[in-house]
């Protein structure tokens, strides 16, 4: 992806000079150079139309699978999903 189609004040927000595209994930990096994502500045991926909230993807995996950890996030074109089991 290289620009949002015709906003581009949102391209802008997202995008920087050279190319990176600030997903919106809260981190940290600790003194050891781990980096810890703490939270999501935006909850809500808009894919076909739809509103979708990764919290309600991490919900569903997590009440079918036994798992220690689950995690949704957008992909290219839809969801990727990781389940520490």
């Amino acid at each position: 992806m290289a620009a949002y189609w015709g906003r581009p004040e949102a391209t802008a927000d997202r995008f920087t000079d050279d190319g990176w595209f600030y997903i919106g994930d809260l981190v940290y990096l600790d003194n050891e150079g781990y980096l810890y994502i703490v939270d999501r500045k935006n909850d809500l991926v808009i894919s076909g139309g739809e509103n979708i909230f990764p919290f309600e993807v991490e919900e569903a995996l997590s009440s079918h699978l036994h798992r220690q950890a689950e995690d949704a996030q957008p992909g290219r074109s839809s969801f990727t999903s990781s389940v520490l089991t």
